[in-house]
């Protein structure tokens, strides 16, 4: 009887120490760090808010889909630099991980065009050289650095307002909802939640 309660622990804990692609019960994500600085002229942007939602796919009998289960958020420093804490969790049954997202938003700046948010902010990969498809065009660029556009017209600004995924709003991304208001105050527009 000892045998089988250990081989069904070590079995267990098998699984809980599984990479999280495999993985079925633990949800994982690992440190995200950037930063981000002005396409022109390469000065530090500082009061970003960096905001992360971590996803898991669910399956159940009217078929399935994707759902947020956490979020964290933080803002630039003064040399345009961030970073959000790794993160693990349980999954529940039926529940596969899913990829990060992340949403960097400053009013009066574009985002970023063509990365893996994922893999393009992994601390692990910050500052070595990529590349990426985008368009057609071949771009190179540093990991975990954003270059963000300056934008000079309304229209440009308006359309750069991230939008936040389906169930989510001003409680789980306070940072990100302060900016998108002061952003559409500045132009006459109600705010949002």
């Amino acid at each position: 009887m000892q045998k089988i309660i250990s081989m069904g622990l070590m079995i267990f804990f098998g699984f809980m120490v599984a990479p999280c692609h495999a993985s079925w019960l633990i949800y994982h994500k690992p440190e995200f760090k950037g930063k981000v600085i002005d396409a022109e002229t390469k000065a530090p942007i500082e009061g970003a808010a960096v905001s992360v939602y971590y996803k898991v796919l669910y399956y159940d009998i009217g078929g399935g889909g994707t759902r947020v289960i956490h979020t964290k958020e933080t803002l630039t420093d003064e040399n345009g630099e961030f970073v959000i804490p790794s993160y693990t969790t349980l999954m529940l049954p039926f529940n596969t991980s899913a990829d990060a997202d992340l949403i960097i938003y400053k009013p009066g700046y574009g985002g970023y065009p063509c990365k893996s948010p994922e893999s393009y902010f992994s601390a692990e990969k910050f500052g070595s050289p990529g590349e990426c498809l985008s368009s057609g065009v071949k771009q190179k660029f540093t990991y975990g650095i954003l270059e963000a556009p300056k934008l000079t017209t309304k229209y440009d600004r308006l359309r750069a307002i991230p939008s936040t995924p389906t169930g989510t709003g001003a409680e789980e991304f306070p940072l990100l909802y302060k900016l998108i208001n002061e952003e559409r105050r500045r132009f006459g527009l109600g705010e949002v939640n």
